[in-house]
């Protein structure tokens, strides 16, 4: 970044943006994440620089398993494009799931269930992202009980298109 190879006239993609915050992520340095967050913010385009930016501090927190901050801020996020709401509908859905709001969830995947329904633009996201709600469902279902929650690792562990696999593994495990 500091080379400004990944930048055009100074301004920084949101994709760019993103992706960086994920490689800071996965390598778990979370203050390496947080200082690019606040050094580049101002690079972004101006346009798109607070949801963008609100977008990434959110995952930011979800990461740190900071669930109430990453609803406070996806609250004040509104993308057009479709891969943004994909992830911010997840973010949300899973994060009232990790404060166990149970009945915010029932109504998450809903709302999420009727977004992904009405779009024809998705491509082969919709099947993962529709697999990923009907599987929060079944875990949302079996969360309290011994049985059955085997055989939900077992659907998981054999769908192929699911969206978040890894997360709903651990959860149904837990």
């Amino acid at each position: 970044m500091e080379s400004q190879i990944l930048t055009e006239d100074g301004t920084i993609s949101k994709y760019t943006y993103n992706n960086a915050l994920t490689i800071a992520l996965i390598s778990g340095d979370f203050a390496l994440a947080k200082d690019f967050l606040e050094n580049y913010k101002n690079n972004l385009p101006a346009k798109e620089r607070k949801n963008t930016y609100n977008y990434n501090l959110a995952n930011f927190y979800f990461s740190k398993e900071e669930y109430e901050s990453v609803l406070d801020l996806l609250q004040q996020v509104q993308f057009r494009d479709v891969l943004y709401n994909l992830h911010t509908r997840r973010m949300q859905m899973c994060a009232y799931y990790e404060l166990r709001e149970y009945k915010m969830p029932d109504s998450a995947p809903d709302s999420f269930q009727v977004f992904l329904s009405g779009r024809h633009d998705l491509g082969y996201h919709k099947l993962n992202y529709l697999n990923l709600v009907k599987f929060t469902r079944k875990l949302l279902a079996v969360r309290h009980l011994k049985e059955g929650k085997a055989e939900l690792v077992s659907q998981i562990k054999n769908t192929k298109s699911l969206a978040y696999k890894e997360w709903l593994l651990k959860k149904s495990e837990e």
